[in-house]
Formats: C-alpha cells, sequence, structure tokens
C-alpha cells in the first residue's frame, strides 16, 4: 500500500501462512513499521530537547531512556523464536483454560458489581461504565494490585492505549505515555520481588515464578509482557463486549435466542469477533526474498496482515457480511491470530465478554438503544477498532 509502505494481506488462506511461518516473517514491527521507532525517538528527542546542559547529560539520558524502552519491544507479541518459544513457555500455565475457568467467579463479582453502578439510572453509556472497566478491574485483581491502587493501574491503561494505532500522537500524549510506563515499571518492579519472596495465589506469582530453561524470567522480561496483558488484553476484551451487545440490541431475534438459552452466549461472542474484529491488523517484516498469494517480497518489506478482511473472506466464509448464530466455523476465525503467536489470553477475553454479557441482560431485561443515540462512532486507530460510546436505556433496578 502506498500509503503506508506496506504490502496488505487480505486473503484468509494468505494471512494464516505468514502467521505460520515466523522463520521468513518476523514479529518485530508487530504494531508498524515506523510506530515503536518514532515513539522511542520522539520520547527520546524530547529529553534532549528540554536539557539546557552542555556536558552531554542529555544524552546520556536519552540513550539511556531509548535503552529502556527498547526493551518493551521484543517480549510475546512482538517477538520471534526462540526469545518468544521462551516467554510463552512462562505464561501457558497462567493462562490455561484450567487457570482461566477459576477466575468465573471474580468476573461475575466484578460484572455485578458495575451493574450496580448504573442500574438504577435507567441509562448508561455501557462502554465507559461497563466495557472498558471490566477487563482493567479483571486483570488487575488477577495481577493482584491492590485496590487502593486502581486508580492509577486504569490511568497507566488509558495512558498506554491512547498511543496504539493513534495517527495524531500529541505531546501530552507522549509524555503521558512516558509517565505512566515509568509508575508501571516501578509498581510492578517492587510487586514481583514481594511475590518472589512471598508467592500468592495470582497471575503475576505465576509469571514471576516460573522457571523457564532453568531460570526464572527477568524483571525487564516480565515488565513489558504486563503491559501487553494490559494494553492488549483490556482494550480489545471491552471492545468485544460493547460490539457483542450492540450486535445482541441490533439483530431481530438474536436477543431472544440467547435469553433462551444462554449456552449461544458463546457462539455469539465468536462470530462478533469474527465480523467486529477489536484488532484491524498486526504487521511482520519478511526476512528473505520470499512470496505471498503470488506476489515478490523483497526481504526486509512490511506485510500488513487486515484480520477483518480475512474474516469476511467469501472463501472461508460464506455469506460472510451476515451475522450467522451458530456459523459452523465461526471460531476459525482471525481475531486471535493463529498459529505461535495465537492469542495467549483468548480464554480469557471470551469468558470475560461472554460472563459481562449474561449479567448484563440477567439484571437489565428490557435493555434497548437509548432513543437519541445516533449510531455507533470509533475512535481513530489503524490498529484497535470498537465502539467509541454506546448509549442505552432499560427500566431502573430497583435500589
Amino acid at each position: 500500500m502506498a500509503e503506508n509502505g506496506c504490502h496488505a494481506v487480505t486473503r484468509y488462506d494468505d494471512i494464516v501462512s505468514v502467521l505460520r511461518d515466523p522463520a521468513r516473517f518476523s514479529s518485530r514491527t508487530v504494531t508498524g513499521p515506523q510506530a515503536g521507532a518514532e515513539l522511542i525517538a520522539r520520547l527520546t528527542g524530547d529529553v534532549a530537547g528540554r536539557s539546557h546542559h552542555g556536558d552531554g547529560r542529555a544524552a546520556r539520558v536519552a540513550a539511556g531512556l531509548a535503552r529502556r524502552l527498547g526493551r518493551y519491544r521484543e517480549v510475546l507479541l512482538s517477538a520471534d523464536p526462540p526469545t518468544h518459544t521462551r516467554h510463552r513457555r512462562a505464561v501457558t500455565y497462567p493462562f490455561s483454560p484450567r487457570r482461566v475457568a477459576q477466575q468465573e467467579p471474580a468476573i461475575r463479582a466484578v460484572a455485578q458489581e458495575l451493574i450496580d453502578g448504573f442500574a438504577g439510572a435507567g441509562e448508561v453509556d455501557l462502554v465507559a461504565a461497563y466495557a472498558d472497566r471490566l477487563p482493567v478491574i479483571v486483570i488487575a485483581q488477577a495481577l493482584g494490585v491492590e485496590k487502593e491502587r486502581l486508580t492509577d493501574f486504569r490511568r497507566w491503561s488509558d495512558r498506554m492505549i491512547s498511543v496504539v494505532g493513534n495517527p495524531n500522537i500529541t505531546d501530552e500524549d507522549v509524555g503521558g505515555y512516558l509517565r505512566a510506563l515509568m509508575e508501571f515499571g516501578e509498581y510492578f518492579t517492587g510487586v514481583i520481588a514481594r511475590r518472589r519472596a512471598d508467592p500468592r495465589n495470582d497471575l503475576i506469582t505465576d509469571i514471576a515464578t516460573s522457571r523457564v530453561d532453568e531460570g526464572l524470567l527477568e524483571v525487564h522480561e516480565i515488565l513489558p509482557m504486563l503491559q501487553q496483558f494490559l494494553v492488549a488484553g483490556n482494550e480489545t476484551t471491552g471492545k468485544l463486549i460493547s460490539s457483542t451487545v450492540w450486535t445482541l440490541l441490533t439483530h431481530p431475534g438474536l436477543l431472544a435466542a440467547v435469553r433462551a438459552d444462554h449456552r449461544r452466549t458463546e457462539a455469539v461472542v465468536d462470530e462478533v469477533l469474527r465480523l467486529h474484529t477489536p484488532v484491524l491488523g498486526l504487521y511482520r517484516q519478511a526476512t528473505e526474498d520470499t512470496e505471498v498469494g503470488g506476489c515478490p517480497i523483497p526481504a526486509g518489506s512490511i506485510l500488513w496482515l487486515l484480520y477483518p478482511a480475512g474474516n469476511r473472506d467469501e472463501r472461508q466464509f460464506p455469506d460472510a457480511d451476515r451475522f450467522q448464530l451458530d456459523r459452523p466455523n465461526a471460531n476459525k476465525h482471525l481475531a486471535f491470530g493463529h498459529g505461535p503467536h495465537y492469542c495467549i489470553g483468548a480464554a480469557l477475553a471470551r469468558l470475560e465478554a461472554s460472563v459481562a454479557v449474561d449479567a448484563l441482560l440477567a439484571r437489565l431485561p428490557d435493555l434497548r438503544l437509548a432513543r437519541d443515540w445516533t449510531g455507533p462512532v470509533y475512535h481513530p486507530s489503524h490498529v484497535l477498532h470498537g465502539l467509541g460510546e454506546l448509549r442505552l436505556e432499560f427500566t431502573p433496578a430497583p435500589r
């Protein structure tokens, strides 16, 4: 594509072939060909530009900052084997289906508490009051974050997300991201040390005490993992929850079908993931001269894998633009990626979305779109996709 210098990969089979081949297609530029480098350059340049010292101190600070930020660039989502293999091994147990299933009571409790906060009002922006908040609280609890630090945790999440796929990053975004990153790192460095000295039954203990290659992960490896859980997991799951509710309220008969059998919620969630994919696309870089779908790809080229396009490929999903409850292969969608980098948090995201939707429908039986809501509005991003707000009405629940 001339607009961003990338080759757009849109066919389902081609996307899958790239995702299955990390040797030929590196993940180091996963969020874009320039995003990480430009952010680091802007942050370090800001440090140097604000200094009035001529003794080289600014350059040393900028270089140190670049090294610290650079460590966040090759972890899990943005790493290749063998580094990716090592990191993946460390988080396999914490995100295993059995471990995730143990979180269901906690997720239901969070959902009920959030609904309590607006059930008596008769109206709500579901994105701000519920969908965006639930995943943040769930992951904070799973990481053992103290209740008094939840406000900080949400602020760090918001600041880190503000630069993801944002085509119009401001100086305020850059400064806020840097402050959040430093505060986040300082806080969790302490938490990691405490969990290794005094293990608990939480996600961060699982990761901090996991032994891979006969040793523990370094702190500078764990911190970027936690950041990815915070940014990638929270933002995408929140968008999934709001998109699922919107879909239920805009497809005749669908809400009634789910109310009649809550076991169908999971099928709805998968079809929403296919039709309203929260991740618009991630990137890969060719490590050698190759080809994709018959097109020559020179070494060093950037490929933009457009998951929503693959999820609407008629060859894989007939009548792809139509929502189809119980679509036979709905769970073959690409919303969680494919291959070695298949989303480690997929089971947790599905569980959170299903629990969140079921709890909402149970508490607010006449849930409906607000009469004066003008329809969906999306935040500009080339990475993330979801509703900016979802205004709903319902009969106020008795207090």
